[in-house]
């Protein structure tokens, strides 16, 4: 059976920055969680220590009755755009930088450890791709809308729409595009 990386628990550099945990010279503790449908299923605490370009993030947490409690390292490279600086993670068992971990056996680890890993994408059938790839729109529609309305986004800038602004409303016309019988059709022959 394959192991879906992109369900699984994960620690992320885009998620520390947000919570402000890798700010120059710093210590931070705190509890990271995930939920599955709303409910929290599992926390971790963490720690991070930074210096100025570099740092460490300390785990501590228990899986099926084990303790584990080990250190990853957080490094900084010059960023490919020239500006600034990037974090990564070096995995503490394949030494290769990244900027997610993944939990796996137990442990946070790079996915390239994964033997049996795939993304949901990827053992979608072919049928189900070409549905989504043409339908796909309109079921999504109303995650369009949740976006189209949420309260920092942004339509327009200096009087112009915005480019993401732009191609959400494609994409939103797109699944309006499809008529009742054309989604009947499509649930009752899957064509």
């Amino acid at each position: 059976m394959a192991y879906i990386i992109d369900e699984a628990k994960d620690i992320s550099i885009i998620n520390l920055r947000k919570w402000k945990y890798l700010k120059p010279y710093t210590y931070k503790t705190g509890t990271v969680s995930w939920n599955r449908n709303g409910m929290k299923t599992s926390t971790m605490s963490i720690i991070v220590q930074m210096q100025k370009d570099k740092g460490v993030l300390i785990l501590d947490y228990k899986c099926n009755g084990t303790k584990y409690n080990y250190n990853i390292q957080i490094i900084s490279k010059p960023s490919n755009l020239g500006k600034g600086n990037v974090f990564y993670f070096i995995c503490p068992f394949t030494f290769k930088t990244c900027r997610k971990l993944n939990l796996y056996n137990e442990r946070f680890i790079h996915r390239s450890a994964i033997k049996d890993g795939m993304y949901s994408k990827q053992i979608e059938s072919k049928k189900y791709r070409h549905i989504d790839r043409v339908y796909g729109s309109y079921f999504k529609s109303a995650k369009y809308f949740e976006i189209l309305y949420s309260k920092n986004f942004k339509r327009s800038y200096d009087g112009k729409p915005t480019k993401k602004y732009l191609k959400l409303m494609a994409k939103i016309n797109e699944g309006k595009s499809f008529s009742a019988e054309d989604i009947e059709s499509l649930l009752l022959f899957g064509v």
